[in-house]
């Protein structure tokens, strides 16, 4: 069972990773709520990298310390508990409004 909100930012480690994944200890955004993550210990997030390439589906975070891009491409689920995690900060409204919007417009949903 995970107490992460949607929004947090949190430092975990993406190892082992294959092909493109990410890999290493890197930050990561949650982007499912609570009501998810307080039912196990899967979280969704988004890793977070820090070069700049220019994708559309980058969305610059600016928070706690953490100068950024989330990888919107990259979502993925994991086992928070077992992989442990350390709470970095949070981003802003702004920026979950546009990363939230990007999700939902690669799954279809309105």
């Amino acid at each position: 069972m995970s107490m992460l909100e949607q929004g947090d930012i949190i430092e975990v480690d993406f190892s082992p990773s294959v092909g493109h994944e990410p890999a290493k200890r890197r930050p990561a955004l949650v982007v499912t709520d609570f009501g998810f993550n307080s039912r196990s210990s899967f979280v969704g997030v988004v890793p977070v990298q820090s070069a700049d390439n220019g994708y559309p589906l980058h969305v610059p975070i600016d928070a706690a310390g953490i100068h950024g891009f989330a990888c919107v491409e990259m979502v993925r689920t994991i086992d928070a508990v077992q992989r442990g995690y350390r709470l970095i900060g949070y981003a802003s409204d702004a920026t979950m409004r546009q990363v939230m919007g990007i999700i939902r417009g690669m799954y279809g949903l309105r």
